[in-house]
């Protein structure tokens, strides 16, 4: 909302006296935090999967490509993605994608919000 239309609008006449009260200010500088919309949240959570299928992709073709080899090699190849996918379901559970939208959003919560964090969520 524009600042011109908010300082003409009659139902927040009341409130005006109570907003010169107030400062934004903090302390402490934020070091982590994210701006979030649900916009850009349903954006997030589909790269996600994207991004998951992709690394299982890349599973199955490494898989293909070392048959045969030691298994030792096999699972040095394979470190990177079951890495990455290990901390996608630590984070996210089976994904973002697959859960309703305020269990998804609180999972995204739950894996991103530390203290002392700005968060601003529209």
């Amino acid at each position: 909302m524009a600042v011109e239309s908010i300082e003409g609008d009659p139902t927040l006449a009341a409130l005006r006296p109570l907003s010169k009260c107030f400062k934004l200010a903090w302390a402490k500088k934020a070091t982590r935090g994210f701006f979030l919309r649900a916009e850009d949240f349903f954006g997030f959570a589909k790269r996600q999967a994207q991004i998951r299928a992709e690394m299982e992709q890349d599973i199955a073709d490494i898989r293909e490509e070392y048959k045969g080899r030691s298994k030792t090699a096999l699972g040095l190849a394979l470190m990177p993605f079951g890495r990455e996918l290990g901390d996608m379901k630590r984070l996210y559970g089976e994904g973002l994608d697959v859960q309703s939208q305020g269990e998804s959003f609180f999972k995204l919560f739950q894996a991103r919000f530390v203290p002392n964090g700005l968060y601003l969520l529209d």
